[in-house]
């Protein structure tokens, strides 16, 4: 059972009868009342802290918070499953100019809140290592507390990106896929190269820290699923965000399979997250595994509704942006895919014209979950988000039926397992959860006493 506010517990079929017939003994009358699923009145501290939390879950920032920059489309990789299709090293016409990052510039001075993110895309963003030191410089000026992410294959660790790093506000993201053979498999093709890559892993650690330092599998062998999250453990890598092939760019031609595999990811998601349950429990080393933690956020932290793939509404351009080589503007990463290989036009402006109105105003109408005809009767509805960017990717249209979608399916699937553990009381996932929510490895009181049974 849960209400809008994102309060929940577990009871039997029984109790759902009772209520359905307003038969409530006294003791589960006590009951919704501690779990604020029943007030006395509307002026009650109770009924306005529900009130509260319910608007919470829906609240989204009204500044850009979070800005995707593309400096350059090109490449020094070509990976298998790359998502933007993205342009040969000698290319040209795909780097950002002067005169964008100069409007770059006074778009954020113009839009963006105090407290900005930058990360920094590609292509290979550190081909243009200029255009990052030139926009982190000169936005640290107008928002002194933003912070930058840098995407890169670390294929190269120059001197210059060194320099860029000593700013403690510029953090490295980097894609790791497991073992050196599988990463060579999927990303570099050479083992010279991946031999490259794991020195300047370790290099770039040593000298800004595992707390600066980010990397992303993606996951495009299921059954290696768990040698994945070995490879992160043994580089001193507590955190691990499990993805699989993402269906954009050149992935549709070379893992077409990704279009459709959801079963097949489910099965090996939760067998996982079964491993790292029991990991945590025997090793000193834990381990955080991202989507697991969204999803508790998503449960237990009202308001926590910055990440745009897991949040309803969802409105495009309000807090998120991505600019791309062109200084075209995108909804999201993902759209800016699909307008890259001629699916679909989901350019919503430019940094030289602004913002399109009227396509944004467009989008926004089925970014909300709450009138969705399947959302509106199930129980994961406070928690679940709305993703049409994915809808139109893999089915041609936003009014494919939710309930058969990839994205539905499977985060569907991650809140069951994890109130699935809730109600059972594991004691291994309650401690695992409380690390995920707080970054302590106990139990807490706050993570039980759901059940009404």
């Amino acid at each position: 059972m849960t209400n809008d506010a994102g309060n929940f517990f577990f009871g039997s079929s029984e109790i759902v009868q009772r209520l359905k017939e307003n038969s409530i003994e006294p003791f589960f009358e006590r009951f919704l009342f501690k779990k604020n699923f029943a007030f006395n009145n509307k002026n009650s501290l109770e009924y306005s802290s529900y009130a509260f939390n319910s608007a919470l879950r829906r609240l989204t920032p009204n500044k850009l918070k979070y800005i995707l920059v593309i400096p350059t489309l090109r490449c020094d990789l070509s990976c298998t499953y790359c998502q933007v299709s993205r342009a040969s090293i000698k290319a040209k016409s795909f780097d950002w100019c002067d005169e964008t990052v100069d409007r770059f510039i006074d778009f954020v001075n113009e839009y963006a809140d105090t407290e900005l993110k930058i990360e920094f895309q590609g292509g290979e963003p550190t081909l243009r290592l200029d255009l990052i030191k030139k926009i982190v410089d000169e936005v640290s000026k107008i928002r002194p507390s933003s912070t930058f992410i840098i995407c890169t294959n670390l294929q190269n660790y120059s001197k210059e990106l060194k320099n860029i790093l000593h700013n403690k506000n510029v953090q490295i993201s980097t894609s790791l896929d497991g073992s050196k053979k599988l990463h060579t498999q999927n990303r570099t093709k050479k083992m010279t190269s991946t031999e490259k890559f794991f020195t300047n892993l370790r290099e770039v650690i040593k000298d800004i820290g595992h707390h600066r330092v980010s990397a992303l599998p993606t996951i495009s062998d299921f059954d290696q699923i768990m040698d994945v999250i070995k490879t992160y453990h043994s580089m001193g890598l507590n955190e691990v965000f499990l993805r699989p092939v993402n269906y954009q760019g050149f992935a549709r031609k070379k893992h077409k399979e990704s279009k459709n595999d959801v079963e097949k990811w489910i099965k090996a998601y939760c067998k996982a997250i079964d491993y790292i349950i029991e990991h945590n429990e025997t090793e000193d080393q834990k381990i955080i595994e991202t989507n697991l933690a969204i999803h508790l956020r998503r449960i237990f932290h009202p308001g926590q509704n910055g990440y745009v793939d897991l949040r309803s509404p969802n409105p495009v351009a309000q807090d998120y942006l991505v600019i791309n080589y062109d200084g075209s503007f995108y909804p999201t990463d993902e759209a800016r895919m699909l307008t890259r290989i001629g699916l679909i036009d989901l350019r919503i402006g430019s940094i030289k014209d602004g913002m399109d109105l009227e396509k944004i105003n467009s989008l926004n109408q089925a970014q909300d979950n709450k009138n969705d005809k399947a959302c509106k009767n199930c129980a994961l509805q406070p928690f679940c988000g709305v993703d049409i960017i994915d809808k139109i990717s893999r089915y041609q249209t936003v009014d494919y039926p939710t309930e058969k979608t990839y994205f539905c399916q499977f985060h569907m699937a991650v809140f069951t397992k994890i109130f699935d553990l809730f109600s059972k009381g594991d004691i291994r996932f309650l401690k695992t959860a409380s690390l995920h929510l707080g970054g302590t490895y106990a139990l807490s009181p706050a993570l039980a006493g759901f059940n009404c049974d």
